[in-house]
């Protein structure tokens, strides 16, 4: 049986053989976790009622009901994993769920998850049946409307935001049909792939910049330290030889490439973290659009003897901060810069994002001569980075943490949500920090200790509430990545300029969350419709 301590984290590629679980899955809303007790993660249960769906597909939680069934049968035939058993391992992998996840394969239970925004899986090798099989999932996120405070979901603004589709001024008490809603389910794909018996599980590559020149776009050398955490997925020792390969990934240049070879042993379900070197002379230098070309390397990792590749694209680029109280001053690849953004949010239901829609943004983006965007208290969908990558777009990233957490919260709970915030940091950079587009880290929006939070109310922002846990953030992913400057928060030394605009109609000051105190308007605010199907 397989445990939660043995849950997967998949940030770096799978291998290419994989099959998506895309046919029909059914589905049924519950509450409070209940469903265990009806029999729903059995696989004999009869499902046949239950409403039928297809991935990814998102639906929301209220008060009423936090929590989402979700079935699927399959016939592991289709992958002829009889063939398979005893060559490789079988990973099930899940790319993305809302919020606290647990699953069960022919009814056993393979683990729980917590998070939205990482993707997750199990080695189900052993749990899976030749012929037909029955994958139950169960997804839910509790609503902490009423204690705002004292809330512990790291959801950002999908969980505590003044721009939800729906008045603001009336939560937490939302008359139907506008009760106060968070997604829930499954809103990334569900797939099987194949793996040899060490995995890996994490993959980043961190570039130091020696003496940048901006004119030649290239720098005299970068030195790489390639990031890695390899998991041996059998009970026998493994031993093997590691080969990274880096070459140009969306240019041309011969004399741009780099070898190097690691011999590595791995004890019987050892996992371990590595740390590779590797340097580069006069490698090209990636530019946002307005300066220059957005050069893109990739670094294919292959376990020799396993024959198993995958690759991973990455930048050269430095770029520094001088973040105060009076300025802000950016410098990138040696010259100082002056960034033009917006914040950023593709949609509040992610199953609805495409990478069309996503491009779609940010050649819109470009035609404003934008050349920043701040994905606004959230993580977006991991396309989102490659084509800011890509497209030479610089982005602001921030953890999703908005205003107050726990708040008088009894001293257990407080620390499992300490414990909570500093995975996930952990997280967040694991999954996000090869991507050059990254240039900032902010670990809070808005929280009640900084100037700006006065407005959430003075017994969290006279007793600075989150101020230690945020400056430990700040700490925590400085030490996972110091190549990118880090903010604790933001509101702190940056201003929040709201500025007044005219009503909607029928509109005043009473419905905002935070009124302007210098002017009678409220600023703008934006009514999304809930849409339609959603449960």
């Amino acid at each position: 049986m397989t445990t939660s301590a043995n849950k997967l984290s998949l940030f770096a590629p799978l291998p290419d053989d994989s099959r998506p679980l895309d046919g029909e899955w059914r589905m049924r809303p519950s509450h409070n976790g209940e469903g265990l007790e009806r029999g729903y993660a059995d696989p004999a249960f009869d499902d046949s009622s239950w409403t039928p769906t297809r991935l990814p597909n998102l639906h929301y939680a209220t008060a009423e009901s936090d929590t989402l069934w979700y079935r699927h049968h399959f016939s592991s035939d289709l992958w002829s994993l009889r063939d398979l058993k005893g060559l490789k391992r079988i990973i099930l992998r899940f790319g993305g769920a809302f919020y606290r996840t647990r699953v069960w394969l022919n009814g056993v239970e393979l683990g729980a998850h917590e998070g939205y925004f990482q993707p997750f899986g199990f080695d189900v090798t052993d749990d899976l049946q030749d012929g037909d099989n029955v994958l139950a999932v169960r997804c839910r996120f509790p609503i902490e409307a009423g204690s705002f405070k004292r809330k512990t979901a790291i959801a950002g603004i999908f969980a505590d935001w003044d721009c939800k589709p729906y008045p603001s001024a009336l939560y937490p008490n939302l008359p139907a049909p506008n009760e106060w809603t968070v997604p829930l389910g499954l809103w990334r794909p569900v797939s099987l792939h194949s793996a040899g018996p060490i995995l890996i599980e994490s993959f980043n590559v961190f570039p130091t910049v020696l003496n940048p020149n901006w004119e030649r776009g290239r720098a005299e050398r970068a030195d790489l330290r390639l990031a890695l955490r390899l998991r041996n997925l059998t009970a026998d020792p493994q031993t093997t030889q590691l080969n990274v390969a880096i070459a140009p990934h969306n240019f041309d240049d011969l004399e741009q490439i780099g070898n190097l070879l690691y011999n590595l042993a791995l004890a019987g379900h050892e996992s371990r973290g590595l740390e590779l070197t590797l340097t580069l002379s006069n490698p090209r230098l990636w530019f946002p659009w307005t300066h220059g070309e957005p050069r893109l390397y990739q670094a294919q990792l292959t376990i020799t003897n396993h024959q198993l590749s995958i690759t991973k694209s990455f930048g050269i680029r430095a770029i520094e901060a001088l973040i105060d109280h009076e300025r802000w001053e950016w410098r990138l690849n040696g010259r100082r810069i002056f960034p033009k953004g917006s914040n950023y949010v593709s949609d509040f239901y992610l199953d609805q994002v495409t990478v069309d829609s996503l491009r779609r943004d940010l050649e819109l983006a470009r035609d404003a001569n934008l050349d920043l965007l701040r994905v606004h208290a959230h993580i977006a969908p991991p396309d989102f980075y490659q084509l800011c990558d890509e497209h030479g777009l610089m982005v602001m990233c921030d953890f999703p943490l908005i205003w107050t957490y726990a708040f008088n919260l009894p001293s257990e709970e407080e620390a499992a949500f300490r414990a909570a915030v500093h995975q996930q940091v952990a997280d967040m950079a694991d999954l996000l920090a090869s991507h050059p587009s990254i240039i900032l880290w902010s670990m809070h929006n808005e929280p009640p200790w900084t100037p700006d939070g006065s407005f959430l109310g003075s017994e969290v922002h006279q007793t600075e509430t989150n101020r230690q846990l945020d400056e430990a953030s700040a700490k925590s992913i400085h030490e996972l990545d110091p190549t990118r400057p880090v903010i604790a928060a933001s509101g702190e030394r940056d201003q929040h300029l709201y500025h007044a605009g005219t009503p909607a109609p029928g509109r005043t000051t009473a419905n905002c969350i935070r009124p302007s105190p210098l002017n009678s308007a409220c600023r703008p605010c934006r009514l999304w419709p809930r849409p339609s199907g959603r449960r």
